[in-house]
């Protein structure tokens, strides 16, 4: 079969002899640009009348066109089908349907016969406003509209009908002002695509954070109540966030439903901020810096990395969800962090949730009030506010540092490892702060320290302090003396980290000391306050024997002291004074009873 191409100027048509039956009867043959066919469905069909009443043998074609694309395909039951459901919708609509790409599907036919005739509007319109690509995260996005209107379909079809009903209006709603696709975009004189429209950014994320749920009745619904409870221009925001995560986002809906609105859109600003600056591509910024091709990467590489991204915004619905903070307290929370760069915002919220599970240990069926101690929001502010704590919080993630050509590389660390790890660094510093709060300045020195040495003695520091505890509790809500006698061992070597300018020989000596002095050394190294490098230079010189002298003498000295209520200070002098002895060789006239207060 041959219809004469004059009817339509510029679509190319399958060349077939009249009278002949066309192999793909079956096949629409779809037409990329119906508005340069110039020709619409009436004068077409009175054309292809006058050719079928010259000739009873041609096949009558049906014709459905679109805005910004075009349908042909051989009249069928299937056909009627397409038209009886563009006929129960407006125009605009129905044009929407056929550029949707859907309409000559069996499985659309099915679904749209579903519908009722406003549900049917309100998809197409849907279908209408998906064809436009959004702009997200600052990149122009030429999104597949059929995979995701066809997902959208199916997430509807196995919905119950009453919260399908309103998940077609809310999309409906969203769909309203989105800009028709444009059929040919066109790269300006600069060489750039037109950009995608952000009018559609709405709709694209429903649609996405929809087909997530897919057909959990309970969570669409959940979806639908929890936007309700927020203004349009917050729920913008909370799209962009759920369409990242719909189960993260869900929980984030219901947790800021507690604060202000002021708080509320301090949190949808920061983290739709951090959501669109998510990149769509996997980072990695490595480089080889010795012939062993040893690689690291540079700090923060990954900030803006999916994974880090969803990770951020997953601490913050748990802390919001755990924790209970005033108004106040949490908007500050949300534009301190908007003030800080990206990698500085990563540690202070590992900071403030690694924190504040140390201190409390809150959860979503109990939820801890964070003002249940006058102090403890003051201490944590403290170490998330410092430069020294968030940097090597941070670095605590990532494995020992290489300088190639001026720049540091860092290796990297497992996923799990880097994870347990800056958990492993946040609590020992959040405990030290906390059993030590009335000297404020202590735990930032120790941070330093660590910070100072390699990754694999650092993290060896901090796994060997916080394994000295075996049962914990939250220390926000323990007493001062539960905690002084359940982390007496922390606090011994934690004072020692304090005072000492030589952590590399500290470790190296408790390598060599004997397993049964070892308890006796970190006992007594702290009475040497800031003496304790040379007093640790002293055992390293010396052998066994000697050393099991020295500790026991200073063991027994400490014993004395205390039962005596001796000032620290007194301990001290005698002690120093015994250590020099020591350090000017007198080893063999030392009288220990001369020495003891």
């Amino acid at each position: 079969m041959k219809i004469s191409s004059s009817h339509f100027p510029n679509m190319q048509l399958p060349k077939m002899e009249l009278g002949q039956t066309s192999p793909t009867s079956q096949t629409p043959i779809r037409v990329a640009d119906i508005e340069s066919v110039k020709v619409s469905l009436s004068d077409f069909s009175a054309s292809q009348d006058a050719l079928l009443e010259a000739d009873k043998t041609l096949t009558r074609f049906a014709v459905f066109q679109g805005h910004n694309s075009g349908l042909l395909m051989p009249e069928s039951e299937k056909t009627d089908r397409m038209q009886a459901q563009l006929d129960r919708i407006p125009g605009r609509e129905a044009k929407s349907l056929v550029d949707s790409g859907l309409l000559d599907s069996e499985e659309f036919l099915d679904f749209a016969e579903s519908l009722s005739d406003e549900e049917l509007t309100n998809f197409a319109q849907a279908a209408a406003a998906l064809e436009t690509p959004p702009k997200l995260n600052n990149f122009f996005f030429a999104s597949p509209a059929k995979q995701k209107t066809e997902a959208f379909m199916r997430s509807l079809s196995e919905m119950d009908a009453g919260v399908r009903r309103e998940v077609l209006s809310k999309a409906s709603e969203l769909s309203q002002g989105v800009p028709l696709r444009e059929p040919s975009p066109t790269y300006s004189a600069r060489g750039v695509l037109a950009e995608g429209s952000a009018q559609a950014n709405d709709i694209h994320n429903f649609v996405k954070t929809v087909n997530q749920l897919g057909g959990d009745s309970d969570k669409q619904a959940a979806l639908l109540q929890g936007l309700g409870h927020y203004q349009a221009d917050q729920q913008s925001g909370l799209l962009t966030i759920a369409a990242g995560g719909a189960d993260m986002g869900l929980r984030l809906m219901d947790s800021l439903q507690v604060f202000s609105k002021d708080a509320q859109d301090a949190t949808i600003d920061y983290l739709k901020g951090v959501s669109d600056k998510k990149s769509p591509f996997e980072l990695t910024v490595t480089k080889a810096t010795d012939p062993e091709n040893w690689s690291g990467a540079v700090l923060g590489y990954d900030n803006h990395s999916s994974n880090v991204v969803e990770g951020m915004i997953s601490d913050i619905v748990s802390i919001s969800e755990n924790y209970r903070f005033t108004d106040e307290q949490w908007q500050d929370m949300m534009e301190e962090l908007g003030g800080l760069d990206a990698t500085d915002q990563r540690a202070y919220i590992a900071i403030t949730k690694g924190g504040l599970d140390t201190l409390l240990d809150g959860s979503p069926g109990k939820p801890e009030d964070v003002n249940q101690n006058a102090q403890l929001m003051d201490n944590l502010d403290r170490l998330r506010n410092s430069s020294i704590v968030r940097d090597v919080v941070f670095k605590s993630a990532v494995g020992e540092e290489r300088v190639s050509d001026g720049q540091s590389y860092y290796a990297h660390k497992e996923s799990s490892d880097s994870k347990r790890d800056q958990e492993a660094m946040v609590e020992f510093l959040v405990t030290d702060a906390w059993l030590n709060r009335e000297d404020e300045a202590r735990t930032l020195v120790i941070a330093s320290k660590l910070e100072a040495l390699g990754a694999e003695q650092r993290d060896e520091q901090v796994d060997t302090i916080n394994g000295l505890v075996t049962e914990r509790e939250p220390l926000a809500q323990s007493s001062d003396v539960q905690l002084q006698d359940d982390y007496e061992k922390v606090l011994q070597r934690s004072d020692v980290l304090r005072h000492s300018n030589d952590i590399p020989a500290l470790n190296a000596l408790e390598q060599t000391l004997d397993a049964s002095l070892k308890d006796k050394f970190w006992a007594t190294a702290p009475i040497m306050e800031g003496e304790v490098d040379e007093f640790v230079q002293t055992l390293s010189a010396i052998e066994g024997p000697q050393q099991a002298m020295i500790l026991e003498y200073l063991d027994t000295l400490k014993a004395e002291a205390e039962e005596q209520g001796l000032a620290d200070e007194v301990l001290r002098d005698t002690a120093l004074d015994f250590l020099n002895d020591i350090s000017r060789g007198l080893r063999g006239s030392i009288n220990p009873d001369k020495d003891r207060p």
